[in-house]
């Protein structure tokens, strides 16, 4: 009896009742979840807008195309990681991409692009790299204006979307000439370096750049490249600014600061000292028309028939001309006035040393050579070279009887002479490339 009474309890009772209900309850919680589950694929969180950032080489029409999501579509049907690996699948030059939810009808797609470094010459057409070694672009025929160009890549094909890496045999990994130009593109880029005409990495240890189609600095290896680029940056602003300091500077030629901390500047032409490679472009050396058929011999210069009195004309200019010869034969010492001049200040280069200390040192040296001198060597060497300097242009404008056509070659001759100056910080020990 007791026993009976105890399982009819009004306690025990009411614990039963309460699982009965408590599972109740979670049934009807779970078949809530399921509704409202349904609810948002099919009736709420429908995609209304799709905005995007951080994209200036695709229009919103080709991303939107990309990631496949329709005007309507639920948020939580759009499968993101896939939407994201189409992009960067397709898309070159996309670096990074992010696609996100905005409830409720917003999809959001964040973009990182690559950053253009320059391209590079093929037998296809430019082959466009980023500052990652990605190839972004090929067989580009006519590049956008300003882009730089690359000069000393060792790769063979270039394929869309591949990185420029080293074989499996050099251990992997992107290329060497990579790694120094991401190095120095982006210490170019911090100190205001933005019209660059080339990148020369023929040779790691002797890195060249071409800014402005004007200057070429020689960098060396890559090692202190925020220095060099800020040192570089401090003398070409003084020489804007006015500076007496770098009235030397040249407005065209080589800025050598491959062994600081003596900056070697040398004023030249151009044109002596750029790598042609750089120039190269399809169209632009295309090979001369001739009548030649495949496989045939070369045939001769196609001229114009002349008439008889030029015929006579054009027969007599040998006998002239040997006669001019002669002429000049008998007066050898007339020929040696007339090209003294020129060939002597051609061959006539000064270079002076500003250095940090005080002294400032003039000489004379021979063949573009660069010659540094201490501080306090500088007050005996100056007077010394200004003499030696104004004693071989005296020598050679002392001779007389110089006619206009003499005068003209010994102007050419000056237009050919270089000017090279050492600006050196003394406060700053020398770097072993």
């Amino acid at each position: 009896m007791p026993a009976a009474q105890s399982r009819g309890s009004p306690k025990k009772r009411i614990i039963r009742r309460m699982r009965k209900y408590l599972l109740h309850y979670v049934l009807l919680l779970l078949f809530c979840l399921a509704i409202a589950f349904i609810m948002c694929y099919t009736v709420f969180f429908k995609l209304d807008k799709i905005k995007i950032s951080g994209c200036t080489m695709y229009s919103e029409s080709q991303i939107v195309d990309e990631i496949g999501a329709q005007k309507g579509d639920s948020l939580f049907q759009i499968n993101i990681s896939n939407a994201e690996k189409r992009l960067l699948g397709k898309m070159p030059y996309l670096k990074t991409v992010n696609i996100s939810r905005q409830f409720p009808t917003t999809l959001k797609v964040e973009i990182v692009e690559e950053t253009v470094l320059g391209a590079v010459y093929t037998a296809d057409g430019f082959a466009i790299i980023s500052d990652t070694g990605k190839v972004l672009q090929e067989g580009v025929l006519t590049l956008p204006e300003g882009m730089p160009r690359i000069v000393g890549l060792k790769n063979q094909s270039y394929d869309t979307g591949s990185y420029l890496n080293e074989s499996v045999s050099s251990g992997g990994g992107l290329q060497k000439e990579i790694l120094s130009l991401q190095i120095v593109s982006q210490q170019l880029a911090a100190y205001q370096f933005d019209d660059i005409t080339y990148y020369d990495v023929i040779d790691l240890r002797d890195i060249k750049v071409m800014i402005e189609d004007r200057l070429l600095l020689e960098l060396g290896s890559d090692t202190d490249m925020e220095y060099k680029c800020k040192f570089i940056r401090g003398v070409l602003d003084g020489k804007s600014s006015g500076d007496e300091k770098f009235e030397s500077v040249p407005e065209e030629g080589v800025l050598d600061f491959s062994n600081p901390p003596a900056l070697h500047t040398m004023s030249m032409s151009i044109d002596k000292v750029k790598n042609e490679e750089a120039y190269l472009d399809f169209g632009a050396a295309a090979t001369p028309a001739t009548d030649n058929v495949a496989g045939g011999q070369e045939s001769q210069p196609l001229t114009p028939q002349t008439s008889g009195e030029e015929q006579t004309d054009a027969d007599s200019a040998p006998e002239e001309e040997a006669a001019a010869g002669e002429e000049e034969a008998t007066n050898p010492s007339g020929a040696e006035d007339t090209g003294g001049e020129g060939a002597e200040q051609t061959s006539t280069d000064t270079e002076t040393t500003f250095n940090t200390g005080g002294g400032e040192t003039v000489t004379n040296t021979a063949g573009g050579q660069v010659v540094t001198n201490t501080a306090e060597e500088a007050g005996s060497d100056t007077q010394q070279a200004t003499e030696n300097t104004t004693g071989t242009q005296s020598a050679g404008s002392s001779t007389e009887g110089t006619t206009g056509e003499d005068q003209e070659n010994s102007e050419t001759g000056q237009s050919t002479t270089s000017n090279s100056d050492v600006y050196n910080d003394a406060g700053r020990a020398p770097i072993v490339n």
